[in-house]
This record gives structure tokens, sequence and C-alpha cells, in this order.
């Protein structure tokens, strides 16, 4: 059968700053102030510019609204201008902003883990009354409902959306 799991990845973010309506904001993927999507399990590296230090609060704006830098599960590398998080479970929707300029950042949400990994377990360990080479070579496509199909070509399996 089909087995499915998290597995843990590393994300890398370049961090620009940039001016946006006359005035400077946080450019990640090309966009200002885009609102992110930080994954509970998940590491996140941002390496951002030396004149605006990249940090994480639990209220918009960080320091200049009022709050504190949020600092679990984060290290910082000032020398290397990189921000590492590793998201928690249970982590709050926290805003990133420039510790230096006010009006900078955006919203970080940390939504919980989900599966995107899946695994093909077969039943026999693929013997079924044929030959190893047999199964192999076997081809199939199988579709599902909602867009995805599964094919194995050369005993390995595709998955396409």
């Amino acid at each position: 059968g089909f087995n499915l799991s998290f597995v843990a990845s590393t994300v890398a973010y370049t961090v620009t700053a940039a001016s946006y309506a006359g005035s400077n904001k946080f450019h990640i993927m090309g966009a200002a102030q885009p609102t992110l999507e930080l994954i509970e399990g998940n590491t996140y590296v941002f390496t951002y510019p030396s004149g605006h230090p990249f940090a994480l609060s639990t209220t918009s704006d960080g320091t200049h609204g009022g709050g504190s830098e949020y600092t679990t599960g984060v290290t910082r590398n000032s020398g290397a201008n990189t921000l590492t998080y590793v998201v928690p479970t249970g982590a709050p929707t926290l805003y990133y902003y420039c510790t230096s300029h006010s009006g900078m950042g955006g919203q970080a949400n940390t939504p919980a883990q989900f599966n995107n990994n899946l695994q093909l377990t077969t039943t026999n360990q693929g013997q079924d009354n044929i030959s190893n080479a047999q199964y192999a070579a076997f081809d199939d496509v199988l579709f599902s409902a909602s867009g995805f199909s599964f094919s194995l070509s050369n005993g390995s399996l595709i998955a396409t959306i």
C-alpha cells in the first residue's frame, strides 16, 4: 500500500531590501512583504542584507510595534547575516521585521506539518508469483479522482499531478 509521512526539509530564503511605494520593504522570492508559510518541523534559513537585520516577533512590526524579538528555535549568525528558524510544534503566528527600521516586514504563518512523503510498500516484497526481474519491469497506471495519477515504470513509482 501507500504510506504517507512528513519529512522535514531546510528552505533557504534570500531577503533583500528595496524601495516600494516610497519606503524600504523586505523582498522575499521577488515579492514585497509576502506572507510566508513556515511549516512546523522545517528549518528556514534567511540571509538578509547587513543594513537590515531580519528578526521574528509575535507582534506586527516587532519591537517597533511594541513587541519583542521571538527567539524560540531561532539562531542568528550576525557575521554571516543569517537567521535560522526551526519551527517548533505549536508555533504562534509570527511577523518578520527589520530590527533597525519600522514598516519593512510582513506576516509568517506557522501551519502544522502535513504529509509530504509517499512511500509504496508492496505485499510479499513484490514477489506475488512473479520474478524480481518481472516486477522491476512492471508498468501500470492508476488514476485517482483528485487529479493525481500514479504509475509504475521499470519498478519505480511516478506520481503526476
